[in-house]
């Protein structure tokens, strides 16, 4: 380290960069300031308390404690609880918490599910120029690397493609990450499936993924980037890799909640690579995202109602890094 280096390294950073962390729970017990059940990104047995908090005099609202949150939400056992810049306490052996989440009430609610998931968060607008938030996952196992393929042929592909590429339950669509690389530059290439237009027994229009999965695969190769794929492949100086992954969407409270004021720039911010090279497709990375998920019967799909980084200070991964 240089002098200088060793010199800025001594700057204060940011509250909550490097000591703190987001911690997803499910909770055994619910007790007056506490809460005690698994941490699910490493399994311990845990306790966590909020923090001491005072409401500032123009603030629109306080802060709810557990207990609160609890009688809110008839809460119990198996409920679902995401807690925001944490830290451990060596004395007491207590982790406390700036802020508490609920994602999940209790073991009956069967339609609500929370993960950690490597996630890639973006933000887009649609033909009609509504903005939405799009949660790119990759599918691997937390803590363990992700799985991938080195391919030759787009044989290849095409068996990986007609393996991935199919339903897996409206409102998440499949999608296939595939990584070009010839030493000096890199790529991503980013398959989903077709959706189609279809119509339910009620007479509604509904958005489902091609059964088909050669229509999703033969579609990309007719987009802009997809034409040039077949030739990467092809080509003896550029390597191959291909993982599988899932794309869902924030429903339309989780979305307005995320993007209200200043909030969708820091989330932008948060999954750009860096922060120099602007808020494009390549640099735009992956990090361990808490995802919450719920199936609506009444709509017949799946849609994200809680979206938070573990480590919201942490940089975001390339798909270079991910795939090494």
């Amino acid at each position: 380290m240089s002098a200088l280096d060793a010199l800025l390294n001594d700057v204060k950073k940011p509250s909550g960069n490097n000591n703190s962390t987001n911690i997803l729970v499910t909770v055994d017990e619910w007790e007056d300031n506490q809460v005690k059940g698994v941490r699910m990104d490493t399994g311990e047995q845990i306790v966590v308390r909020l923090n001491k908090f005072e409401k500032k005099p123009d603030a629109p609202f306080d802060r709810p404690d557990l207990m609160a949150i609890k009688a809110k939400y008839r809460s119990s056992a198996g409920a679902i609880v995401f807690f925001e810049t944490c830290y451990h306490n060596a004395d007491d052996g207590v982790w406390y918490a700036r802020w508490a989440s609920l994602i999940k009430k209790s073991t009956k609610d069967q339609k609500t599910a929370a993960v950690i998931l490597k996630s890639k968060v973006t933000i887009g607008k649609s033909t009609r120029g509504k903005e939405y938030i799009e949660i790119k996952a990759l599918v691997s196992k937390y803590g363990h690397p992700v799985p991938y393929q080195t391919i030759e042929t787009m044989d290849e592909l095409r068996s990986i493609a007609e393996a991935h590429l199919k339903p897996i339950g409206n409102g998440v669509t499949p999608y296939l990450l595939v990584f070009a690389s010839d030493g000096e530059k890199d790529f991503s290439f980013e398959i989903k499936a077709t959706l189609i237009e279809t119509t339910t027994d009620d007479g509604e229009k509904q958005f489902v993924v091609d059964p088909n999965a050669e229509n999703s695969l033969n579609k990309y190769l007719e987009s802009r980037y997809g034409a040039v794929l077949p030739a990467c492949i092809e080509h003896p100086d550029v390597q191959i890799k291909v993982a599988k992954g899932k794309v869902i969407y924030c429903g339309t409270a989780t979305r307005d909640s995320k993007l209200k004021g200043n909030k969708g720039e820091f989330l932008k911010k948060e999954f750009t690579i860096d922060e120099e090279g602007g808020y494009v497709h390549d640099n735009i990375g992956y990090k361990d995202v808490v995802v919450g998920v719920r199936e609506d019967a009444d709509i017949n799909t799946k849609y994200a109602v809680f979206l938070s980084s573990l480590k919201p200070f942490d940089k975001a991964i390339s798909a270079k890094e991910l795939l090494a």
